[in-house]
């Protein structure tokens, strides 16, 4: 008979030769733990890709590197073999996990059913040369709106949210005209979807998705591949992948307000920071944000569905990431801190792969949840920052005064000028910074819920004389459903709006910072008079249909 130690010692030895195996294969193995005693999840993250920690049992994957060194650690383990082979009926848009080139056809099928709304992007390529595709659904891209991101299993292994992204975009474009809520949001946003952020993991085994891995194909944690706000340029000690640069220079050219990344593996949103302790000014922001996503998921969820607690919250379904484990090099920072954006991780099921069985009812329980999240983008300040002599859009730092830090300041477009701050109903001041420029402080502006408050900021350059006096010009002329005027001061008008024939049709003080609502005066000639004291200006405009 064996000993204890003779038995421990082949047992040991057949954990490392099945991962030894698993690491030839898959370039990955998966690794399942009590968290020890000696060890803290800040020390554990940096030497491995941690999945989950549910009651103190770590799930967390390694590469060869990564499995080298844990085995020094000799910590008691349970490696978690790959599913068995899973063969299923495949068919497009159904509630099967299509094939690889079935994905392909399916988003360009979007395209080509839906042209005058909907366009298919190629933003880069994969490790394997697979094509990183994104949808934007967009029915006027040359009007000005808030854009918005979603992205799912940049964890290869991670499927339910390709299958839930899918159905989205495929929801908001066959109800759009018959949806009154997909109406409003389809106009009103730029929505960008990719359901597919790791094809080379998801479809590692072309014939069956259940063999996915959570790497890419040169066994790198694409979510701890990221610049990180903490760790610095390269927390993983990698070099940036194909799919992170893509992703990086959509990032870089797009400014998306809000974003959203979807994964497995807990019943959780999950909110910034993921890689420190300290909180985020709009902590209360992505609280609010994050309950109302899974509030709605734990109603229209199975029972139990999302009602996760992490660690010492009060409330089901929500987290703070640090507060859950440490994550250097995640996308959720990246965007948060150095794209200005407001990004959070939505884990949308126990299983990392979750069963085909269980695709049409993580549907079910999530679609409204989506609804609200992309609502949440139409609430808060729309503004405009230009030059005050040239009326030139300018690219600033906006603040919430008393509030922000450098890390949750957003910017205003170069080009446009124009920037959208997230932000729950209230009042607020805001202090608008540019190089050449005064600082503008502007409020308090008050927010509403469910719209905007339109703001305008001109700033003043340094080197112009402050009180010389320039005519003010109506811009845009001509002129949508709402006019600003450009002046190089800020003065106390009184207004009269007259038509065409003369009549008077409102008069009142000039309103600063929102601008002059035109939206229900028909299409037309019209006039503005301005008057401070003895100065009035005449000004001429036209409104369009």
């Amino acid at each position: 008979m064996l000993s204890f130690f003779a038995a421990l010692c082949i047992t040991l030895q057949a954990q490392v030769e099945i991962a030894d195996s698993l690491l030839t294969q898959r370039n990955e193995v998966h690794v399942r733990f009590e968290l020890p005693a000696f060890l803290s999840p800040e020390q554990l993250t940096q030497i491995m890709s941690i999945a989950r920690i549910s009651n103190d049992t770590v799930d967390a994957f390694l590469n060869r590197t990564q499995w080298h060194n844990f085995c020094q650690l000799r910590i008691p383990c349970r490696i978690v073999l790959p599913p068995k082979k899973y063969h299923h009926t495949r068919s497009s848009i159904s509630w099967t996990y299509p094939t690889e080139s079935e994905y392909r056809q399916i988003m360009q099928q979007f395209q080509t059913q839906y042209p005058e709304i909907c366009h298919l992007y190629d933003i880069g390529r994969s490790v394997k040369n697979r094509s990183l595709l994104f949808i934007r659904i967009n029915p006027d891209s040359s009007i000005i709106k808030p854009s918005v991101m979603l992205t799912s299993s940049i964890h290869g292994n991670e499927t339910g949210g390709m299958m839930l992204m899918l159905r989205l975009a495929d929801y908001l474009l066959s109800q759009r005209e018959i949806n009154i809520l997909v109406k409003k949001l389809t106009d009103s946003l730029d929505i960008w979807i990719n359901p597919l952020a790791n094809p080379d993991g998801f479809y590692y085994d072309t014939a069956d998705i259940y063999q996915a891995t959570r790497f890419n194909a040169n066994g790198v944690d694409l979510n701890r591949n990221f610049p990180d706000p903490v760790k610095g340029s390269h927390p993983d000690n990698n070099d940036y992948q194909p799919e992170t640069k893509a992703m990086m220079q959509l990032l870089k050219h797009y400014r998306f307000v809000m974003s959203a990344n979807f994964h497995s593996g807990e019943e959780v949103v999950n909110y910034p920071w993921d890689s420190q302790l300290s909180l985020h000014p709009d902590d209360t922001w992505f609280k609010v944000l994050a309950k109302t996503y899974a509030d709605s998921a734990i109603r229209f969820g199975t029972n139990g569905y999302f009602q996760t607690y992490i660690g010492n919250s009060q409330i089901a379904g929500i987290t703070n990431g640090y507060a859950w484990y440490p994550v250097y090099g995640g996308r959720q920072d990246y965007v948060t801190c150095f794209r200005h954006g407001r990004e959070v991780t939505i884990e949308l099921d126990k299983d990392f792969i979750t069963p085909e069985a269980d695709l049409e009812q993580l549907w079910q329980s999530n679609y409204r949840s989506l609804l609200a999240w992309l609502s949440y983008t139409l609430q808060g300040v729309k503004g405009v920052v230009t030059d005050q002599m040239t009326g030139k859009p300018i690219a600033s730092t906006v603040a919430i005064a008393d509030h922000d830090d450098a890390k949750s300041v957003v910017i205003s477009d170069s080009t446009t000028g124009i920037f959208y701050r997230l932000l729950l109903p209230g009042s607020y001041t805001f202090k608008i910074y540019a190089t050449g420029y005064d600082t503008c402080t502007i409020g308090p502006i008050a927010v509403y819920s469910n719209q905007y408050t339109y703001l305008q900021a001109n700033l003043v350059p340094k080197d112009k004389i402050k009180n010389e006096i320039v005519v003010p010009q109506i811009f845009p002329n001509p002129v949508g459903n709402r006019i600003f005027l450009r002046s190089m001061q800020t003065k106390n008008w009184r207004y009269a709006l007259l038509d065409n024939g003369g009549r008077i049709l409102q008069q009142n003080t000039w309103p600063q910072n929102s601008g002059l609502d035109v939206s229900t005066l028909l299409p037309g000639m019209y006039f503005l008079y301005l008057t401070e004291g003895k100065n009035t200006q005449r000004l001429r405009f036209i409104k369009l249909p």
